[in-house]
């Protein structure tokens, strides 16, 4: 009986999971593209590496906003002051290498290497789950591989393909490695460890995240099973991701100065000064001149900010000083984020194209039916109202199940069903502050769908891990009558 139940979970698992990379291999490879368009991003890829976006007419150096390119060429020519390496990079890189110098190619090689990367790492995990995990994991991965807002990053140069590749697999590790009673087997502390470095070499946003996750990881390995070894090794690990990162990207670049102050322009003046009840005390505390009151509500991209910048000094703050702020006046945190949950939806950078023109009627359709069978649609669709309190919901219950995790470490008393369901609305709700934190304390409230790109795929963890709760518990009520 129970190797019955034991194949016929495996069996739904790899089913559902086939249907999602299904999915994932509709929206990435069959025509027309479905994609999203350059919106001068992807010159940081290509200046590295001298794969192009390619197109009669199209400065290949200039962002096109209207519609994506699916052709690249390999002509070769890097211009390393404008590169910014990600290991996201490593996937154009490859395609150029297999094609050759000169080589003219459809976009779709990048997505596809993106793609079998992400499902085979996706299938040995899950592979590598207990039991009890494999159906909801699957499931999550049906949920994300099949929605359009993550798969159409996919045939691009933009970086948060990986984000979300990375964040999957670290969720899902994360939630098996806190779910079970022994201590974790090579294999999935492996896999782990894959999700972690994909994450934290995707983009410098997210490198923190994985850096704090490893950090986690590391003191439960310690605190309940006393790996020393491989929680030095996670330590380590979270301390090498940033500083390697900084040493691919070296800070004191033209490119890496110039992204520091548009971003801090964009968050300081444009999010949290504009929330402050008190300016001046604000602008104080930030070390800021009283003259740079003039420039409270303008972002990098306000006209003429770029040539007459009317706070220069903002370049000199550290958001470590966020924090005494906050603390002072809690209005310029809370009212940022609290804009930013609103602003997060649809979920998608709705300003830039998703279909080729040619493409037509055909285009218009495969748009559709990829948006009325996504998740993020639906949850796009709810009341905005409803959409914020479940949110905050999230968080709020993210808390509560981390508490409950940990207190169960040190008491016992949760079965592991119980706590992978913890782990799922806990390290979801982490993720999901995270990418509401660092993209508006990053960036402002600059392309704050595609920066909080990990926020919809947050929200889809804990939402299966809450229909799981809500199936065991009816199961358990079940069978005591």
């Amino acid at each position: 009986m129970g190797q019955s139940r034991w194949s016929c979970s495996a069996l739904l698992g790899l089913g559902v999971f086939a249907l999602g990379l299904l999915k994932l291999s509709w929206l990435t490879f069959s025509g027309p593209l479905l994609a999203y368009a350059n919106n001068y991003d992807f010159l940081r890829q290509s200046a590295c590496i001298g794969v192009w976006q390619w197109k009669d007419g199209i400065d290949k150096t200039a962002g096109n906003y209207q519609f994506p390119i699916g052709t690249l060429i390999n002509d070769g020519q890097r211009l390393p002051d404008m590169c910014l390496y990600s290991i996201d990079t490593l996937f154009p890189w490859l395609t150029g290498l297999i094609q050759g110098t000169g080589a003219v190619f459809d976009i779709a090689w990048v997505g596809g290497l993106k793609v079998l990367a992400f499902a085979v790492l996706s299938a040995a995990l899950l592979h590598r789950l207990s039991t009890a995990l494999r159906v909801p994991m699957a499931l999550v991965f049906f949920l994300i591989a099949g929605d359009w807002v993550f798969a159409a990053y996919a045939n691009t140069l933009y970086l948060e393909f990986s984000v979300v590749a990375g964040c999957f697999l670290v969720l899902v590790a994360g939630t098996q490695l806190l779910a079970q009673r022994e201590a974790p087997a090579p294999a999935l502390l492996v896999l782990c460890v894959m999700g972690l470095v994909w994450l934290g070499w995707s983009k410098l946003q997210y490198g923190l995240l994985a850096s704090c996750l490893a950090v986690g990881f590391a003191l439960v390995l310690f605190g309940r099973w006393r790996c020393a070894k491989t929680a030095l090794v996670l330590l380590v690990l979270a301390l090498l991701l940033p500083f390697s990162y900084s040493q691919l990207n070296d800070s004191r670049s033209p490119l890496m100065q110039g992204l520091n102050h548009a971003n801090k322009t964009n968050t300081f003046q444009g999010a949290v000064l504009p929330a402050a009840v008190d300016p001046a005390e604000a602008l104080q505390r930030l070390g800021l001149p009283p003259s740079c009151a003039a420039g409270i509500g303008h972002s990098w991209y306000t006209p003429r900010v770029n040539d007459v910048h009317l706070c220069p000094e903002v370049q000199q703050v550290s958001r470590l000083a966020l924090p005494g702020l906050f603390i002072a006046q809690p209005s310029t945190f809370f009212v940022p984020l609290h804009r930013a949950i609103i602003e997060s939806r649809p979920f998608y950078p709705h300003y830039l194209g998703k279909v080729e023109p040619e493409a037509g009627a055909k285009a218009e359709r495969k748009v559709h039916r990829a948006q009325v069978t996504s998740i993020t649609t639906a949850m796009a669709a709810l009341p905005l109202a409803l959409y914020v309190a479940l949110v905050y919901a999230g968080l709020l219950a993210a808390a509560l199940a981390l508490t409950r995790l940990a207190w169960s470490f040190r008491r016992g008393g949760l079965s592991e069903e119980s706590r992978a369901i913890a782990a799922m609305l806990g390290l979801g709700g982490v993720v999901g502050f995270y990418a509401l934190v660092s993209s508006v304390f990053g960036d402002g409230y600059i392309e704050l769908q595609k920066h909080a790109v990990a926020l919809p795929l947050a929200l889809i963890f804990q939402s299966v891990g809450l229909l799981w709760g809500v199936f065991a518990w009816g199961r358990r009520i079940a069978s005591a009558r």
